[in-house]
């Protein structure tokens, strides 16, 4: 049996084992398109638009913005300067996946929240 899947792409083991629970789920669509732009092509990096993330993941502009952010943020992914084309992306370092480990998870506010409560109730 061969190891290779024709038609896929690759997508990093601890993005799923450590990420994944950690961002949104658009930002997780949004890298997924990274992946298959860049690695599934056998590329380092590419240039995609906002409107070919808009048409592909099916989020709007301001959602796609905020999810680059948050990614570019935690280094999943860099962006360079810009072309003609669109902002050129490219995945972060494997090893930087450990930085998103500081990165809150979705349940870090509310646990942040019940610990500022817990805290207020006690001092009565």
């Amino acid at each position: 049996m061969s190891n290779f899947v024709p038609n896929s792409f690759q997508v990093p083991n601890a993005f799923v084992d450590e990420v994944l629970n950690k961002i949104s789920d658009a930002a997780c669509k949004i890298y997924l398109v990274i992946c298959r732009k860049t690695r599934g092509w056998n590329k380092e990096m590419d240039s995609i638009s906002l409107t070919q993330f808009e048409e592909i993941t099916g989020k709007s502009r301001p959602t796609v913005v905020k999810c680059l952010n948050e990614l570019i943020k935690v280094g999943l992914v860099v962006e360079q300067p810009s072309t003609i084309h669109g902002n050129t992306f490219k995945l972060g370092n494997d090893t930087s996946v450990g930085l998103v480990l500081k990165f809150p998870s979705k349940n870090f506010y509310y646990l942040k929240f019940m610990a500022k409560l817990v805290k207020i109730l006690y001092h009565f």
